[in-house]
């Protein structure tokens, strides 16, 4: 089982800031893998880079960014693991062509 709304809020952010109004095609990649005691999400996406430590108009951080990030607390202090890892990434050129969003989450087995 993975908690809920991890992933919705950055799949809304690829749509809503990422590929939104681009004008070339805009594509999202979304995977759940496997990774030992845990849950690997990737959401990958082609549009407008994120700004990795993005602010709102009133300078703080961004909301989706936020909840996850305090989640995230809240399951370390259970005893588990969870990371959120935001990264820009790069064409051959060395040009910002995306976002990519990896989140690692605790396995909670459904007997």
């Amino acid at each position: 089982m993975i908690p809920p709304m991890f992933a919705q809020p950055f799949i809304e952010n690829a749509l809503e800031h990422g590929i939104s109004g681009l004008k070339v095609k805009g594509e999202i990649t979304i995977e759940f893998l496997d990774a030992e005691d845990k849950v690997k999400l990737t959401i990958r996406d082609n549009g407008k880079v994120l700004e990795i430590n993005s602010q709102n108009d009133d300078n703080s951080p961004s909301l989706a960014t936020k909840i996850t990030k305090e989640r995230i607390d809240r399951i370390t202090k259970l005893g588990g693991q969870a990371e959120l890892v935001l990264e820009t990434l790069y064409n051959d050129d060395k040009q910002a062509m995306g976002t990519l969003v990896t989140l690692l989450l605790p396995v909670k087995k459904i007997n």
